[in-house]
């Protein structure tokens, strides 16, 4: 960022942890960035934000009820008699899902989205099924080089699968051995 033109303007996003290990790593570079910080997203926003971003779709939805209903939410649909008021509190269980498990992440509930979401054949309706959450424990036996760097990566091999030029590629790969 620091080699582009003073007519761009960088838009970046960082999560606040990640930002006080980078003001904390480099002050001066911290120091001439402009921050914004978001308020929080609570559990009606992240809806609101899906749905909103689903009606644009103009496909009609149907909260599908799922095999793994803890007791309260049984017994709360079996005193229900209307398919809406059923459907409402089936939506209002899956978004309180999402939320307890992604919070704040709109990247990865919008993937635990799209991954709860399907279409049967010719019909018209989408189905919207509670799924279990992506399971990236795996991540943590990485160290952080395995992560960020092909293993028995070089210098010569790296701007290949990086697709960049060799300078460029310099660059990210010696990023990523100090990281």
């Amino acid at each position: 960022m620091s080699r582009t033109d003073t007519r761009i303007i960088w838009i970046s996003t960082v999560s606040s942890f990640g930002w006080q290990l980078m003001s904390t790593s480099d002050p001066v570079a911290a120091a001439l960035v402009n921050r914004f910080t978001m308020n929080e997203l609570g559990r009606a926003d992240l809806e609101r934000l899906i749905m909103e971003r689903h009606k644009k779709s103009g496909v009609p939805i149907e909260f599908v009820q799922p095999d793994d209903l803890n007791p309260l939410l049984r017994r709360r649909l079996r005193r229900v008699r209307s398919k809406e008021m059923k459907q409402e509190l089936l939506k209002e269980a899956f978004f309180d899902r999402l939320y307890s498990q992604f919070g704040q992440n709109i990247q990865m509930a919008l993937l635990q989205w799209v991954r709860s979401v399907e279409m049967e054949g010719d019909s018209e309706r989408m189905q919207v099924r509670m799924t279990q959450p992506l399971n990236l424990t795996f991540f943590s036996g990485f160290q952080l080089d395995q992560v960020f760097c092909h293993e028995g990566t070089t210098r010569t091999w790296s701007p290949f699968y990086r697709r960049v030029c060799c300078h460029r590629s310099d660059h990210v790969f010696a990023g990523n051995v100090y990281l």
